[in-house]
Formats: C-alpha cells, sequence, structure tokens
C-alpha cells in the first residue's frame, strides 16, 4: 500500500545519536551501580559532556564535536 504519513519527506538519519547512547551504554551500564536516580543523572550529564567536548568522533573527523561546531560556525 502507500506509504504512511508524509511520502516525500526525508527521514533523517538518526545512527549518530544511536551511536552515542549505544556507547553510553557500554561505558556506564556495565561499570557502575548508582544508589539513586540523581546520582545516575549526574554521571550521565558528565559523560554527555566529555563525549561532546573532548571525546574525537570519527564522522568529523576525528576531532570533538564542540570544536567541529566552532570551525563550522566561523565565516
Amino acid at each position: 500500500g502507500p506509504p504512511v504519513g508524509r511520502p516525500h519527506r526525508r527521514v533523517p538519519d538518526n545512527s549518530v545519536a544511536e551511536k552515542a547512547w549505544s556507547s553510553l551504554e557500554r561505558a556506564r551500564t556495565p561499570l557502575y551501580s548508582f544508589p539513586a536516580r540523581t546520582t545516575a543523572r549526574l554521571a550521565i550529564v558528565a559523560w554527555i559532556s566529555r563525549y561532546n567536548s573532548y571525546r574525537p568522533h570519527s564522522t568529523l573527523g576525528y576531532i570533538p564535536p564542540i570544536d567541529w561546531e566552532h570551525q563550522y560556525r566561523q565565516p
């Protein structure tokens, strides 16, 4: 049958987001047991900050996302 939804719109690829969550699961889940949700949230926020600020990403030419964003925004 015909496609459901908006057939003329391209669905964005979310493979980068899936990779990030997969990395978070591998990095945090097996290693830590958190006594409370607040502790877990703080650890996840710290991990995301490191992931976006310091960790090189192959999809961005092996530079951290924050550096790529700064380069992208320069005129």
